[in-house]
């Protein structure tokens, strides 16, 4: 059983809480066992391939990461906290990943993408998504920007851009998704960014 102090900055600080911290501890123990299993479902995938079965390995293992993002998603205490205080975000899932073309050594690049700000909360999530992966041995590659972030810092730098066109939802807010998208492609498409490209 994984076991934090208190205070470890992955749950809120209630003074004189044990059943609260005891409720944290099982929270991160069961992101790590989700991440177990989704190494698991990897390794398998990776046996399955060696043996010549046929199957489509980079979309099952997108499919994998999708499903642990889903129930990371689904039972963060986190998640719903920022939810309920007018904080919703989106998942999306970025380049090979976000085109379902997870390879098994590439990196999973995922954006959390919040409508105007990014509250102090969003590292609780991070922390709850993201830290299992890499105790898993996962690359994974992440940002934390606002729409408007992400519209800026696409058209300053090409490498965002280009994996900004391969953007996948995976869960979350999705209006939040949609209107990044939006706005993203309307100011690709513009004659004078076409004119400079």
């Amino acid at each position: 059983m994984l076991w934090l102090p208190p205070n470890h900055g992955i749950c809120p600080k209630r003074a004189g809480s044990q059943s609260w911290h005891i409720h944290c501890i099982l929270i991160m123990n069961m992101k790590s066992n989700e991440a177990n299993i989704l190494t698991r479902k990897r390794e398998q995938l990776i046996k399955d391939f060696l043996a010549g079965r046929d199957a489509p390995l980079l979309e099952d293992l997108t499919t994998a990461l999708d499903e642990y993002f889903y129930s990371v998603f689904a039972d963060s205490v986190t998640a719903e906290k920022l939810n309920s205080a007018g904080n919703p975000f989106a998942l999306v899932a970025l380049g090979g990943y976000g085109r379902q073309e997870q390879c098994i050594h590439s990196d999973v690049d995922l954006l959390i993408l919040f409508d105007k700000k990014v509250p102090p909360d969003a590292e609780t999530f991070i922390q709850e998504a993201i830290y299992p992966l890499w105790d898993a041995r996962f690359e994974v590659g992440y940002g934390v920007r606002t729409v408007p972030e992400s519209i800026a810092m696409a058209f300053e730098r090409y490498d965002i851009l280009t994996t900004y066109l391969d953007a996948r939802f995976i869960c979350g807010a999705s209006h939040i998704y949609s209107a990044f998208m939006e706005r993203f492609l309307t100011k690709l498409n513009k004659p004078e960014y076409l004119k400079n490209t």
